[in-house]
């Protein structure tokens, strides 16, 4: 039983760790700075205090950040690729400078011309307010005379102190980091957003199993009928509706005054009773239409397969009373699978939809995942992955529990 138990802590912990980086990588790799995207958004902010400062401060807030860092322990490059970046650098400069310096061989000559660039774009910025990415993309480097350009051996530069150490050092104490953007702690953001994901997953989670199994005994029992045939083709046809087109219009026809006005739709300011769940509604039924429909032809297919096995047989010869064949047999048997389907919807419950919290403005995890992917927030995406890794990785393991608890035969080794 012990060593079972170290495998399973074992394996979460490598599950773990390969999203942690694989994400923390995927974050880095796009040639997008967040400290550019939390600036640059503010065009009143850069008039005010000119580019030359709005640079100088944007250097500073890296450096407080630790975005000065190397982003991993190690990293593969050639020889023509220093060890350590400038540290006023961003991660889109260093790209550029990067791509140039393959280009030519000369990473000094690349940072040169790239700062000119920049001291040129600075003096202009005011009378013709260029954007800096296109003038850097409509920048082709062509130096005045050939360079020779040495042989690219490939080289691996080691780093005990990164941006992905310092993340991780931080988060094993409890420390999730701060918000590049808002700058608020992101434990705090997630306390003040976790409560609405939590509640409207478990609410959808209940809606859809006790809709959705009692849909597909149905549907199951009057197999072949013409209605049990409308039933699949209606919900077959529901299931394959996007949940964004269907928010939309649900908003547009049942939550506008332009059309029927039936239910609310907007952010909940303190509404409570009637008044809250008249905001619910529509959410509810983006939430849990696809699980409906999932969970019906599930539980359908597998009482089918049920009744025409040599278990069904057995009970016939035997004259088992219909109801305790249902109870024990059917019903039993039927609803293993979803165990799995249970497993898998808890990293939901607290993570949220994106889609329906950003389309009906409900502030929870599934929003904020989405205006930190749009600014680059690093350590609140960071978060919100490893809350997501850790409980699917749970939740799996809670249904290996359950089988085992519902079929003896199955063990937990095997």
């Amino acid at each position: 039983m012990l060593k079972s138990a170290l495998k399973v802590v074992a394996k979460g912990i490598l599950v773990l760790a390969i999203v942690l980086v694989s994400t923390f990588l995927l974050l880095f790799s796009e040639n997008t700075d967040a400290v550019d995207k939390a600036l640059d958004s503010n065009p009143t902010l850069t008039a005010k205090v000119g580019v030359v400062e709005m640079e100088r401060q944007k250097t500073q807030l890296r450096e407080r950040l630790g975005l000065n860092l190397p982003v991993f322990y190690f990293r593969i490059t050639t020889n023509q690729i220093p060890r350590n970046w400038d540290s006023s650098l961003s991660n889109s400069a260093r790209k550029t400078i990067e791509k140039w310096t393959y280009q030519n061989g000369n990473y000094k000559r690349s940072l040169a011309v790239y700062n000119n660039l920049n001291k040129e774009y600075e003096t202009r910025y005011l009378t013709e307010n260029d954007n800096w990415t296109e003038v850097v993309e409509a920048f082709t480097f062509r130096p005045s005379q050939p360079i020779k350009k040495p042989f690219p051996w490939p080289r691996i530069h080691f780093y005990a102190n990164n941006q992905f150490h310092r993340w991780l050092t931080n988060a094993l104490t409890g420390n999730l980091g701060t918000s590049y953007v808002s700058g608020k702690e992101v434990s705090s953001l997630i306390k003040s957003r976790i409560g609405w994901s939590v509640g409207l997953g478990i609410l959808a989670v209940v809606i859809s199993f006790l809709l959705g199994v009692p849909l597909g005994i149905w549907m199951a029992n009057n197999h072949g009928t013409w209605i049990e045939k409308v039933a699949s083709s209606l919900s077959f046809s529901f299931y394959s509706i996007p949940s964004f087109w269907l928010a939309t219009m649900l908003i547009m026809f049942l939550g506008s005054a332009s059309y029927f006005q039936l239910f609310k739709v907007g952010i909940v300011d303190g509404e409570s009773g009637f008044e809250l769940v008249s905001y619910l509604v529509l959410p509810m039924v983006v939430y849990t239409y696809s699980s409906i429909v999932y969970l019906s032809r599930l539980v359908k297919q597998n009482v089918l397969a049920i009744n025409n096995s040599a278990m069904a047989r057995a009970a016939n010869l035997r004259q088992v009373p219909l109801k305790s064949y249902k109870r024990n047999y059917v019903l039993k048997n039927a609803l293993l699978p979803l165990i799995t389907v249970f497993g898998a919807l808890l990293p939901s419950i607290i993570a949220g939809s994106i889609i329906v919290e950003t389309i009906f403005s409900i502030q929870g995890m599934g929003q904020l995942a989405y205006i930190a992917a749009n600014q680059s927030d690093v350590p609140v995406i960071m978060a919100i992955a490893s809350i997501s890794a850790l409980l699917s990785y749970v939740g799996f393991q809670l249904a290996n529990l359950l089988y085992q608890k519902i079929d003896p035969r199955i063990s937990i080794a095997s």
